[in-house]
């Protein structure tokens, strides 16, 4: 077989064929063992582009994920199947590896499944292209065929359980309409959207009992008195903006991640292309694979607890949302302090109680630094592209401070919200970390 020049973002590893004290065969002839991150970055470029709505990308991540962690079961049986763990998930079946290549299989179980998610022209594209220049060249015809057959296999199955899930179903649900009484949710400037995804909360989530099983205490009770502890947290906020520092403003941008910004010039409107929170961290989680020289097995179980657990955080934190139905800031101080004031951050379209970055990096902190050690310090460049500079952290936890903290930067959320935000995000993540069982 002739072997061709690869691209430069491509790694040949050929055949590794080793054996563990139990006598488990590992992964055999690797032709890209980085794929699994390429196909995340692929799939968060093309919801960047369709501006997928954070819960909707979290769930795309999630199924693709599963897809080829299941997929690799076969080829090492130190992992564990998810089936009977996340909720209604089927068995999958094993397979004869010694006719596959390990990489392939994984390729292409993700691939069908972000590609029956996502429908996007782009992604379909970028997949085919990684197919046809690498694996249709390198790999004898009986062994594409085969590790083709079996991934598809393996995603066939993942995508009728997602079809299960109610994701179908909620797309016909009732709009939400806002209360028009004082104290709740309203639409907020510049464009007055209608609230993103009211109905996330009947989505199965994977791994927590149900959408409502870790409740954050109340938020505080709406009085537009002056001086009550509502206008306290009112002003403080207020505040955080008017006295906004270069620093503070570089940390609202990073941790921005709103898929869903306009711009409004004139009577022209455009729109910025952007990851969502579930990108972001996918991206850092990219970081610790790379800098940890993860094994495929490793990078698939890695990839698959954080999706998991953003899907599972984003359905738990849009039950409170909309169950508080809490009015935004903006709305608060606009009405009661200053008409003309603006967050540094564009109040994304939904009910503010708690903070969805909160809660989504308290979960995913936590599932990192299981996955990866307590005190691992990293750039996160994952912004570069969108203008904002690479930032260092010492560790997740330290990174999901500050993305918390980010959201009072950025004038979008109250105190409460984002503490009990992160209280919450830290508490499902130590319930999927005692509850499902990779290895």
């Amino acid at each position: 077989m002739k072997l061709r020049t690869l691209s430069a973002y491509l790694v040949l590893t050929l055949t590794i064929v080793a054996c563990n004290s139990g006598g488990n065969k590992e992964f055999t002839t690797l032709i890209n063992k980085n794929i699994l991150s390429e196909c995340n970055e692929n799939l968060r470029l093309a919801m960047m582009r369709d501006k997928f709505t954070p819960p909707v990308a979290a769930r795309n991540y999630a199924y693709a994920n599963i897809a080829a962690y299941q997929s690799l079961l076969a080829f090492n049986s130190g992992y564990k199947s998810l089936a009977n763990q996340l909720n209604d998930m089927p068995e999958t079946p094993g397979a004869d590896t010694n006719t596959m290549n390990a990489d392939l299989v994984a390729f292409t179980a993700f691939t069908k499944v972000a590609t029956a998610l996502t429908y996007s022209e782009f992604i379909v594209k970028q997949f085919s292209h990684i197919k046809d220049s690498i694996y249709t060249e390198l790999l004898p015809e009986s062994n594409y065929q085969a590790s083709k057959k079996y991934g598809e296999q393996i995603a066939d199955i993942i995508i009728e359980w997602a079809s299960r899930d109610t994701f179908s179903e909620s797309r016909n649900f009732d709009q939400f309409q806002p209360a028009n009484t004082v104290g709740y949710w309203e639409q907020t400037p510049p464009d007055y959207s209608r609230a993103i995804e009211p109905n996330w909360n009947r989505i199965r989530p994977f791994v927590i009992p149900s959408a409502d099983a870790f409740k954050p205490k109340r938020p505080t009770a709406y009085d537009s008195t002056p001086g009550s502890p509502f206008m306290l947290e009112t002003m403080e906020v207020y505040q955080a903006v008017n006295d906004s520092t270069p620093e503070r403003i570089a940390i609202a941008r990073f941790w921005d991640d709103n898929p869903n910004v306009s711009h409004h010039v004139g009577h022209m409107m455009y729109s910025t292309e952007k990851p969502s929170p579930a990108g972001h961290w996918m991206g850092i989680t990219s970081t610790a694979i790379r800098m940890t020289d993860a094994s495929l097995a490793k990078q698939a179980e890695a990839f698959t607890s954080i999706a998991i657990g953003m899907h599972d955080a984003f359905i738990a934190c849009w039950d409170e949302k909309y169950r508080s139905n809490y009015i935004r800031p903006e709305t608060v101080i606009n009405r009661r302090i200053d008409a003309n004031w603006r967050p540094i951050l564009q109040t994304p379209a939904f009910p503010e109680y708690p903070s969805g970055h909160s809660v989504v990096s308290g979960t995913l902190t936590t599932l990192l630094t299981y996955q990866f050690g307590d005190n691992f310090a990293y750039t996160d460049s994952t912004e570069l592209p969108f203008g904002n500079q690479p930032r260092q952290f010492e560790s997740f936890k330290m990174a999901a401070t500050e993305a918390c903290i980010s959201r009072q930067y950025g004038g979008i959320h109250f105190t409460p919200a984002i503490v009990e935000g992160r209280s919450m995000g830290d508490s499902i993540g130590e319930y999927i970390n005692k509850t499902i069982n990779l290895k």
